[in-house]
């Protein structure tokens, strides 16, 4: 009985340990997992950051290309009418 009781002992402390180390572990692992969190919310804000002015850029260039596309299209219609108005004078010229 003696030695039962003194094996018990052992156990028990064994357990107590084991549970000692078993909480360093979750706590060691909730302050890993929480540095981890805040780093990973730090690259996603820095991502979500690119991607706005990722953005902002595209915005810009499709105003550019549409103040672009808008004035080849004006100088195309000055060209026609040139081109139509030297047409009628031409045949105006021929046929007086």
């Amino acid at each position: 009985m003696a030695e039962e009781s003194v094996l018990r002992q052992d156990v028990f402390i064994e357990e107590r340990q084991a549970l000692g180390n078993y909480r360093r572990f979750l706590t060691n692992e909730r302050l890993r997992l929480g540095r981890l969190r805040t780093e990973l919310e730090g690259r996603i804000e820095a991502q979500r950051l690119l991607l706005v002015e990722a953005e902002r850029k595209l915005e810009a260039l499709r105003n550019m290309r549409e103040d672009k596309q808008a004035a080849w299209r004006c100088q195309m219609e000055k060209e026609q009418g040139d081109l139509v108005d030297e047409l009628v004078v031409a045949r105006w010229r021929r046929n007086p």
